[in-house]
């Protein structure tokens, strides 16, 4: 087992857009939402000029839309353990097989090194190619 420099993390952040839905769309599907903290203060060194201009005619009234104010986004994800090679390459665990891209071991997610490809499937028949399902079309 080579040594978790790092360990695996779930990550939450939530982020806030304030909304703004074209008036004739009655499910709120279509409109604009544009970035800002959760008391609204919109974040304009986040906005492109047309962005910015958008905002501008939504709120200026051009734009025949509803003001729908902030929403938050709640995402969340994974940051794969970062594992330390026997060849000293940094890796990082985020798949089932992991290959150190210094010397070409592979490992699995929890860091224990795995036999040398040639040797997979060797009960099975299967190739390193077939359990990797490289080139495989799923039918």
């Amino acid at each position: 087992m080579i040594p978790i420099i790092k360990r695996r993390e779930r990550i939450t952040e939530t982020t806030y857009d304030y909304n703004y839905h074209w008036k004739g769309d009655p499910d709120h599907h279509c409109g604009f939402g544009f970035p800002c903290d959760k008391d609204g203060n919109i974040f304009f060194d986040q906005m492109c000029d047309e962005a910015k201009a958008n905002y501008a005619k939504c709120k200026d009234g051009t734009y025949d839309v509803e003001d729908m104010g902030v929403r938050p986004y709640t995402h969340s994800w994974v940051e794969p353990a970062e594992a330390k090679c026997l060849c000293g390459h940094i890796i990082y665990l985020e798949s089932f097989t992991n290959t150190c891209e210094k010397c070409g071991r592979d490992y699995n997610m929890s860091g224990q090194e795995l036999a040398p490809r040639r040797f997979w499937g060797e009960e099975t028949g299967e190739t390193a190619d077939e359990i990797l399902n490289i080139g495989h079309t799923v039918s």
